[in-house]
């Protein structure tokens, strides 16, 4: 059992940081916590309208070069806009931090 209360101890002791992307709907959040070794995670939840991506990365994104995690909880515009963007910028050659993985919640995907 002391384990399990040493365990719970040292993730309370954890730097996290959620920072929500203003906006006037939508969601766009960002999670940095820092792993056991001070390395910084990131983890977006959603990413809001196209515009929302643009605020972000010129601040909460703005000192962050990967994305361990991007999580679009549902495809309304509201939800994957800033992500539709980001990936625009990508292809377009922008210097964009490398998102590792991808989580979506949908039954269909969208054709290119």
């Amino acid at each position: 059992m002391a384990n399990c209360k040493e365990g719970l101890r040292s993730r309370t002791e954890m730097n996290v940081s959620i920072q929500a992307i203003p906006m006037n709907n939508g969601d766009f959040f960002v999670v940095k916590y820092e792993g056991v070794s001070g390395e910084q995670h990131v983890v977006l939840l959603d990413m809001g309208y196209q515009s929302a991506y643009f605020d972000a990365k010129k601040t909460a994104l703005a000192d962050v070069e990967e994305i361990d995690l991007c999580v679009l909880s549902h495809i309304h515009e509201d939800h994957i806009g800033g992500a539709l963007r980001y990936v625009n910028e990508v292809c377009e050659g922008e210097n964009e931090p490398r998102v590792k993985e991808w989580w979506f919640n949908a039954k269909r995907v969208a054709a290119s």
